[in-house]
């Protein structure tokens, strides 16, 4: 009965990650099939080419990404751990490699691991980090429908328009119309952030339990994130203003996606990077805006499809689809493009994660000081917050796996 209970135990611990790299070499066999017959079509002798356009590219995609690393800094902050820019930053860019593994939980534990030094909670870094993620690739998706209306303009009597009709009738809407609808998106999207705020503070509690973490809720609503007490074997709840946390409101997202979508443009100057050296010239602000649409819209949507590491081969395929609205922009070197960013990506990330990970940062910390987020008590004596516990590992993005 034990070995049928063990052998059944194995069985299921497999299905998964088969599960998920069959997914994954299906979608990149199709993809790559796809990418080679463009490619065929592509009259090589007459591609301009410039590296150092390229080489911009490489330093520009770095820059895209610390936005978001300034946010996970603020996060951090804001639950009280004493970390520096400059250790945040490091951690949260050579993270970047562990997403080439599927499932995306690597990433999280080499931010987590490389911060721990500073005095910070492994458990609450990566429980934040998935926060931060999370907001990044919302504001992506956030961005990429909401210049959608304005870049289809581009699809008007392009070859697209014949594979994607409602794109060309969506083009031809008057100008009016597209700005009122691309504005109509963006102040839903402000007015649902305490909704958002909602869910995410939904998630994060759902997360905190499996970190060792727990979560309280202040009576003006604000979420945080902190400590589990135990008393007596049992697990109480401490008052909000004692715990070390973050209060994830409505007012805190927006701002957080503020500076994200300044990311997301920086990204989208390294894709037109590429696009330069390839001597593709934008005809006009709509095809910067294209840029940004189609590196936003392929990687946001890329990062949701778990089984595929880094989004590799979906964010080429959407890549490839997106970039061809512009007139100016075939098949083939829409391909090309995609597979360039996808070189350009990878390269900047070992370069700059391998420059990050040999200028180590001075300080390290090895504990958390206990009277450094002292808070008030309703006596108006203060008290120090419980430390968190650093040996939890941090939180997965499949984490319902």
């Amino acid at each position: 009965m034990t070995s049928e209970s063990g052998s059944l135990s194995v069985t299921r611990s497999l299905w998964k990650p088969v599960l998920k790299w069959t997914l994954f070499l299906v979608v990149l066999i199709f993809v790559v099939r796809y990418g080679y017959r463009q490619m065929q079509q592509v009259d090589f002798s007459e591609l301009t080419f410039s590296p150092g356009w390229l080489a911009l590219a490489i330093g520009v995609y770095f820059l895209g990404w610390v936005p978001a690393a300034t946010v996970w800094y603020w996060l951090l902050h804001l639950a009280g751990q004493p970390v520096r820019f400059y250790p945040a930053l490091r951690a949260h860019f050579c993270g970047h490699l562990g997403k080439y593994v599927p499932g995306k939980a690597v990433a999280l534990v080499i931010r987590a691991g490389m911060v721990k030094p500073f005095g910070v909670s492994a458990a609450l870094a990566g429980l934040l980090a998935t926060v931060e993620t999370l907001l990044t690739m919302a504001t992506g998706l956030l961005i990429f429908t909401t210049l959608l209306p304005l870049v289809a303009r581009l699809a008007v009597e392009d070859s697209l328009a014949e594979k994607l009709p409602w794109l060309e009738r969506f083009g031809q809407l008057s100008f009016q119309t597209q700005i009122s609808i691309s504005a109509g998106l963006l102040i839903a999207a402000v007015l649902a952030a305490p909704l958002a705020s909602k869910a995410l503070t939904w998630l994060v509690g759902k997360l905190a339990k499996k970190s060792g973490l727990s979560t309280a809720v202040e009576t003006t609503g604000e979420t945080v994130a902190g400590p589990m007490k135990e008393e007596a074997g049992s697990e109480t709840r401490l008052p909000a203003a004692r715990m070390t946390g973050v209060r994830l409101t409505g007012g805190r997202l927006i701002v957080s996606g503020l500076i994200v979508a300044f990311g997301w443009i920086v990204n989208g100057a390294c894709l037109g990077a590429i696009l330069q050296s390839l001597g593709v010239q934008p005809a006009s602000g709509l095809d910067l805006l294209l840029w940004i649409a189609a590196v936003s819209g392929a990687t946001s949507i890329g990062f949701l499809v778990l089984f595929a590491p880094g989004g590799l081969g979906v964010r080429e395929a959407l890549l490839v689809t997106i970039l061809q609205i512009s007139p100016q922009i075939d098949a083939g070197t829409a391909t090309i493009a995609a597979v360039l960013l996808r070189i350009v990506s990878f390269s900047s990330e070992v370069i700059f994660a391998a420059l990050l990970a040999a200028w180590k940062p001075r300080g390290a910390e090895t504990t958390l000081s206990p009277d450094s987020s002292a808070a008030p008590d309703a006596d108006g004596s203060t008290s120090s917050p419980q430390a968190i516990p650093s040996s939890a590992p941090p939180p997965a993005f499949d984490s319902a796996d």
